[in-house]
């Protein structure tokens, strides 16, 4: 079954590799097997960046995946289709 657990919005500066990424999630001490990733055009404010995040939960929870990209804690792409 798919979960999302946490949900982040990170930029391309922001995220510099997968590792940093794995890193920082261990700090907030959930586990998670991989990650979604989906990518907008430079957003209008903070409050449409929160309403594609939902839409992006909300689409995982109904388990509509085909829209991205995932990734495993080493950067490769899982092929969850």
């Amino acid at each position: 079954m798919l979960v999302p657990v946490v949900c982040v919005d990170k930029s391309t500066e922001e995220l510099t590799s997968m590792a940093a990424l794995v890193e920082e999630s261990r700090r907030t001490e959930i586990a998670w097997d991989l990650v979604f990733t989906a990518a907008m055009d430079d957003p209008k404010d903070d409050a449409e960046v929160e309403r594609q995040l939902q839409r992006m939960m909300e689409s995982l929870q109904m388990g509509n995946i085909t829209s991205f990209l995932a990734f495993d804690h080493h950067g490769n792409a899982v092929n969850v289709g």
